[in-house]
């Protein structure tokens, strides 16, 4: 089947109050899965991310992504709006795969939650789901 899980690590930085940076390396524990008919994992990627805040709760970000067996680049860019201190919407633009994706996340102290649905070229429609812990806090 076409159903696989990965574990992705990430770091956050501030440059000043308004820029910051994220680094991220993705799919480092994944497991096989069949796709058509051969098995195999998903490619080890690594990200990295720009982003400011243009106003008090308007966020754009611009990304790039080198991923494992493949020599070009993915680059995307992303809005986010807070609705609420806690309650995000987001938007965003994937140049590899002509991939709008349309998504919401909400936080909860230290734990956080992103939902984003998108229509990939390759895959058809996608549902990505995250939960992230922040340990800084």
């Amino acid at each position: 089947d076409g159903n696989t899980y990965s574990f992705d690590l990430g770091a956050n930085c501030s440059i000043d109050n308004e820029i910051y940076c994220s680094l991220t390396l993705a799919n480092l524990l994944t497991n096989k899965y069949s796709l058509y008919s051969e098995k195999q994992k998903l490619p080890l990627k690594l990200g990295l991310a720009f982003g400011t805040t243009l106003f008090e709760d308007l966020n754009i970000e611009f990304l790039s992504e080198l991923k494992e067996y493949q020599t070009s680049v993915k680059f995307g860019l992303g809005a986010e709006y807070a609705i609420t201190k806690n309650f995000i919407i987001r938007s965003g633009y994937n140049n590899r795969f002509e991939e709008l994706t349309l998504g919401f996340g909400f936080n909860i102290n230290v734990i956080k939650f992103d939902y984003a649905f998108g229509n990939n070229s390759d895959l058809g429609q996608t549902h990505r789901i995250a939960l992230t812990y922040n340990f800084g806090g």
